[in-house]
């Protein structure tokens, strides 16, 4: 292995073990969870430079998705938004407990275009 290489890998983790950090920090300064996840989500946005992140969460007596949390342009478009039982790429990877990678995600049957219509936003791809 060349020393660049080593060079690179010791930045990334460098950088990644840094994040950590902050995320430690700033996960001890606060006890609400709605804080603590949108710190979480905001942490992740950066390290993944997505340009918007949802947690949801499963409601089993409505069999429903739930925003719990988001981080994205409008912040708080979405919390407390739920999903049909039956709409959106997220119900779909909830039920059938695998991933899903959509690239254009308009064009895929299971996208569920009132969240973008909520969020004022424009789904492009999906992970």
């Amino acid at each position: 292995m060349g020393k660049d290489v080593v060079a690179s890998e010791l930045e990334q983790r460098l950088a990644e073990l840094s994040a950590l950090n902050e995320l430690i920090k700033a996960l001890t300064s606060t006890l609400d969870l709605s804080e603590i996840l949108r710190i979480i989500l905001h942490r992740i946005k950066l390290m993944t430079q997505a340009e918007a992140l949802s947690l949801l969460l499963y409601d089993g007596d409505r069999n429903e998705l739930v925003f719990a949390a988001t981080e994205t342009l409008r912040e708080n478009a979405l919390v407390g938004m739920r999903l049909p039982p039956n709409q959106g790429i997220a119900t779909w990877v909830a039920h059938s407990g695998q991933p899903a990678r959509v690239e254009r995600a308009h064009l895929d049957p299971r996208f569920y275009p009132a969240i973008d219509r909520a969020a004022h936003f424009s789904s492009h791809a999906i992970l």
